[in-house]
């Protein structure tokens, strides 16, 4: 069982704004940190909010983060193995 999922939006605004690369590195950096057993990544579909795209949505914590880039999934990663939230990205 996961302790958290990281769902990353594929809708078409999302994926022009680059989400498939931002969940390509949340991918290698969960990996790379030995957490794949902790942390599991989903390419879902549109969460409807593509103005703020992109938007990586973490589970159970029930957060919606926007506006990610590639140079945030290190900090996401670390934040989540610490039980933690990147309060700068989320959507409140």
């Amino acid at each position: 069982m996961y302790r958290s999922h990281v769902l990353v939006c594929g809708g078409t605004g999302c994926r022009s704004c680059k989400s498939k690369k931002v969940e390509d590195k949340l991918n290698e950096v969960i990996s790379a940190k030995g957490l794949d057993k902790e942390m599991k990544v989903h390419g879902v579909g549109c969460f409807g909010l593509c103005v703020n795209g992109p938007i990586v949505l973490i589970y159970p914590q029930d957060a919606m983060y926007v506006k990610v880039n590639v140079d945030d999934v290190e900090e996401i990663v670390e934040a989540l193995s610490k039980g933690e939230l990147v309060e700068r990205l989320l959507l409140h």
